[in-house]
């Protein structure tokens, strides 16, 4: 673990032509590869216009995409240049549709009309009103004519011209309407429905008779459908099978992936050169899978060239790495910056078991930490969180709001309020304190301890003299005089001399210092939650009191679980704006660049989706 972010290392890897694209899935497959390029004079880009050669994939897409197979990654990684990749899975693909042409119009037009007759199964079976002979409304004319729309549930009211005869059938996922009336209103009554963007459904001539014979013959429709598509399907899986269509789009979308990541690599002559960043131990995973993947080629990790601004990781220890997300809200902290995530993993979860404090509410934000990080991880902060809430319930003597059951080590918020909103706010001026001690370590970093110590140490002097006041009475107020007018002075000589830079320094000094002060008392706000909490948890016990020996057990349930979603939510908000609007500003500008990884390509993707940069 540090304090401050890590730099990446610059690499250079040349290889061979042909074995570029397993070059690019070796460094992918490590996981700790940024590419950046950088321009050399006599190099020249070796794969041009491969989006150009992607095109014509996706014409063949647009037309025959739906009828494809899953991409499937290559076994071995294709050897020889993109363009000669992408040529070899293009001229499969268009050997297939030769051959499938004819199958696939079969294909789409059965498909075609077995949707329709879905749509007219949903609506038989939505139909709980009597049905007309549906084959007779079908071949009504040519004075009469009908319709069957489909709308979405929430549809409203559709008004029908007086002329319509119109009935409804609603069902829980459509609202269909059934049309009969005049030719010439029938047409003004399609515009209406196009407005309200509702689906018109063919009724065909031999969906006729009551409904359970309209119900049979469309299922002898369906059954015969069915195994056309089946028929038609199995035989563009025959043809896909011979002219390995899965494999040639696995291979396109490796060529997409690297017509997104990598399309301006350069070399020269018959090499490639691919450079950009990577990590310590990332270095020695690459060099690792070069070897085990037996790539033609070179690795190597120069200085950082002149001009090149290295991307930046953060190295903490996994119970720590959970927090690192207060930071990244900013952004990423500078290469001189402080990495907050170590203090954050102690205030965050004191901040919110103070607000929180509960044995049981808290053994329960436990629980769900460790039951719901799996699938989204941000959410096992709750676990430390939890941890530091039932520590603070103990204190308080509270177990599921009542305060019965344990007696408190400490306190009950509700009886002592004053000593509840203090001990935040004296726990915040250290932590604000301290924010402006990182400022100094990054003073150092950066070589400018000095100058901070000329204008900005006295700052914190001046606010310690307010912290001291709390013990060494108005007296202590001297020294916050003293910081004051060392911090102008200071920025005077540091800004340029002058008494210019000495005003400026003194209007900024008095705003950032009120400022200080004002974000002390905010940590009040923290002490103002637990008793919130407190008063909350005693109205639930109050109104389980009052609704008897069976409903005591009922309201409590309830309102703990009311407590736990609506407070537990704003607790985490109150405890993330202390963190980044009250702490965070001291110290943290977040200038650094943050390490984005190569991703590896995506088979499961279609290829003809473009993977963000």
């Amino acid at each position: 673990m540090t304090l401050r972010p890590v730099e990446t290392r610059w690499f250079e890897f040349v290889a061979l032509h042909r074995d570029a694209v397993a070059a690019l899935e070796c460094l992918a497959t490590s996981g700790a590869v940024e590419l950046e390029m950088r321009a050399a004079p006599d190099a020249v880009v070796i794969f041009p216009g491969l989006k150009r050669a992607l095109a014509t994939f996706d014409d063949l897409a647009a037309r025959y995409g739906s009828v494809w197979p899953a991409p499937q990654g290559p076994k071995v990684v294709p050897e020889g240049t993109p363009a000669a990749i992408i040529e070899a899975a293009l001229a499969r693909l268009e050997a297939w549709s030769a051959d499938a042409g004819a199958t696939v119009a079969l294909f789409e037009e059965v498909r075609h009309d077995r949707a329709g007759l879905a749509r007219l199964e949903a609506f038989l079976d939505a139909a709980t009103a009597p049905l007309p002979d549906l084959g007779l409304l079908a071949v009504a004319g040519p004075t009469l004519d009908q319709r069957l729309y489909r709308l979405g549930p929430d549809a409203g009211d559709v008004e029908a011209p007086g002329a319509l005869v119109m009935t409804r059938y609603p069902a829980a996922d459509a609202l269909w309407l059934l049309v009969v009336g005049p030719v010439a209103g029938i047409a003004a009554f399609d515009e209406q429905m196009a407005a309200s963007k509702a689906l018109r459904v063919d009724i065909p001539e031999w969906l006729a008779g009551e409904r359970r014979d309209a119900a049979a013959a469309l299922d002898r429709r369906i059954a015969r459908l069915d195994a056309e598509l089946a028929a038609a399907k199995a035989d563009l899986d025959a043809l896909a099978e011979r002219h390995r269509v899965a494999e040639a789009l696995g291979n396109l979308a490796v060529m997409r992936w690297i017509a997104t990541h990598a399309t301006n690599l350069e070399g020269s002559g018959r090499l490639v050169r691919i450079t950009g960043w990577t990590t310590e131990a990332g270095a020695r995973a690459v060099e690792r899978l070069v070897a085990e993947h037996e790539v033609n080629g070179v690795i190597c990790f120069p200085p950082v060239p002149a001009g090149m601004n290295p991307p930046l990781v953060l190295r903490n220890p996994r119970p720590i790495r959970r927090f690192e997300i207060f930071a990244r809200m900013l952004g990423m902290p500078g290469r001189t910056e402080v990495d907050p995530s170590a203090i954050v993993a102690v205030v965050a979860p004191l901040l919110f078991g103070y607000m929180f404090g509960d044995v049981g509410q808290g053994a329960v934000l436990v629980v769900a930490g460790l039951a719901l990080g799996r699938r989204l991880p941000v959410l096992s902060i709750l676990v430390p969180c939890g941890i530091v809430a039932i520590v603070f319930g103990f204190l308080f003597g509270s177990v599921f709001a009542l305060e019965t059951v344990i007696p408190p080590l400490w306190l009950h918020p509700i009886v002592e309020p004053v000593t509840v909103l203090a001990v935040p706010v004296a726990g915040g001026a250290t932590i604000l304190a301290a924010g402006l001690l990182l400022d100094a370590l990054e003073a150092h970093w950066r070589g400018r301890l000095v100058a901070w110590l000329a204008a900005d140490a006295g700052f914190l002097v001046a606010y310690l003299g307010v912290l001291a006041t709390v013990f060494l009475g108005p007296s202590a107020l001297a020294l916050t005089g003293i910081g004051l007018l060392w911090f102008v002075a200071g920025r005077g000589i540091v800004d340029g001399p002058g008494m210019a830079a000495a005003g400026a320094a003194l209007s900024h000094g008095v705003e950032a210092f009120l400022q200080l002060l004002v974000n002390t008392l905010s940590f009040a706000r923290v002490g103002a939650f637990a008793l919130a909490h407190a008063g909350l948890s005693l109205a639930v016990v109050g109104l389980a009191d009052a609704a008897g020996p069976v409903g005591f057990w009922i309201v409590l349930l309830v309102g703990n679980a009311l407590v736990l979603a609506l407070e537990g939510l704003a607790v985490g908000i109150q405890t993330t704006r202390l963190i980044l609007f009250e702490f965070f500003i001291r110290f943290l500008k977040a200038e650094g660049r943050p390490f984005r990884p190569l991703p590896l390509p995506d088979i499961r993707k279609p290829a003809t989706e473009t993977e963000p940069s």
